[in-house]
């Protein structure tokens, strides 16, 4: 990804690579969370069974 490999990366950097990595896995935790509260009130309204 970067020429020189002898180096490490610098700190503005690594404060970018984790912060795209922290906001990542936190979206993705946010998308459970409401997939599983939609999926949470399919079951409480449905209270009749479908013919």
């Amino acid at each position: 990804m970067f020429t020189d490999t002898n180096e490490p990366l610098g700190r503005m950097s690594t404060l970018l690579v984790v912060f795209a990595g922290v906001h990542l896995l936190l979206t993705i935790f946010m998308i459970l969370k409401r997939v599983r509260a939609m999926f949470r009130s399919f079951r409480v309204r449905r209270e009749d069974p479908v013919p």
